[in-house]
């Protein structure tokens, strides 16, 4: 399989890293898991029974271990694994679960024909990272999760663009931990006022930086949000 870069998602931030694995590289890409996942990613494998989810989900895992090598992170892809925290959201660590150098924050996301991976090597910076397939689908759902404050126009037709849109929510919600609970639909895709590059915002003002690019028929977003920069809670 091949590891397949997108140079065109340009990050302004350092350290944050975006890959694509096209699962169609592999006639069987479940059948290579034990040359990438461990005991524990093993177990959750086989928890898994529809045979489409398992292909994605071993992809992304896949994806996210190969730009682990790449980085030299990692030596060998045994040599970590990816867990979950109390709320669901994954990391990276090695495989005896110590912390794993290097890496500040991870997210996986998989949408049919590709897997997608975001990895971060800054401690304080957390990442979400979504991929979804452009199709009518989300036109005939577009009430669920936009908003009339959203910037429009962000992809070159409107399926397009109602992907970009669900894609940056999804990555916030992922990067930031409260999409999901206050609704994808209150959720404000725009501008930063100073530089004019695309943000998400929470109803309370929580915002975090956003990027985005289409590629071959699925759109890909990232949010990221530095918590250095973050007021405290006493300011």
């Amino acid at each position: 399989m091949i590891l397949t870069d997108l140079p065109a998602l340009t990050l302004t931030t350092p350290g944050i890293e975006v890959s694509l694995l096209d699962t169609r590289q592999a006639t069987d890409i479940v059948a290579v898991a034990e040359q990438f996942l461990v005991g524990e990613e093993l177990e959750q494998l086989a928890a898994i029974s529809n045979a489409g989810r398992r292909r994605e989900w071993v992809a992304a895992r896949i994806c996210v271990k190969l730009m682990a090598m790449r980085n030299g992170l990692i030596v060998d892809a045994h040599d970590c694994r990816i867990s979950k925290n109390a709320s669901g959201r994954p990391y990276l660590v090695k495989a005896t679960g110590e912390p794993l150098a290097g890496v500040g924050d991870c997210s996986l996301s998989h949408k049919d024909r590709f897997a997608c991976a975001c990895l971060c090597r800054s401690a304080s910076i957390r990442v979400g990272v979504d991929v979804e397939k452009i199709s009518p689908r989300l036109r005939k759902i577009r009430n669920a999760f936009m908003s009339p404050f959203d910037v429009r126009g962000l992809a070159d037709s409107a399926e397009a663009d109602f992907a970009v849109l669900w894609t940056l929510k999804e990555a916030y919600a992922k990067a930031v931990g409260v999409g999901m609970q206050v609704g994808l639909g209150n959720l404000i895709c725009d501008g930063d006022a100073r530089t004019g590059a695309p943000c998400v915002r929470s109803p309370t003002g929580e915002c975090a930086h956003a990027r985005y690019l289409v590629y071959k028929g699925y759109a890909v977003g990232v949010c990221f949000q530095d918590s250095s920069l973050l007021p405290s809670m006493g300011d």
